[in-house]
């Protein structure tokens, strides 16, 4: 479990994200256990687990919901760039 942590943690840089993760990837391992072949270790097929777990959180918070008032619609899109104002398009 400390692999697991601190790998996590070096992703996300964060020790509630990386605690949240951490116990996301052993649930994920819990419910397809059933579903590990055997062909490398387990520890390796757990690190797996992990990354896809880093890599989701990862994309959840790169892309945010932005709600322009002028359409009166939200839509996700990627975070604005440098000097960039949402509020003058």
């Amino acid at each position: 479990m400390t692999n697991v942590y601190r790998y996590l943690f070096s992703r996300v840089e964060n020790v509630d994200d990386a605690q949240d993760l951490t116990t996301q990837t052993f649930l994920a391992a819990k419910e397809s256990i059933a579903n590990y072949q055997r062909r490398g270790s387990l520890a390796a097929w757990l690190m797996g687990i992990a990354r896809h777990k880093a890599t989701d959180s990862f994309r959840r918070r790169h892309f945010q919901v932005i709600k322009y008032p002028a359409f009166g619609s939200a839509f996700q899109a990627e975070p604005p760039l440098l000097g960039f104002c949402p509020e003058y398009i």
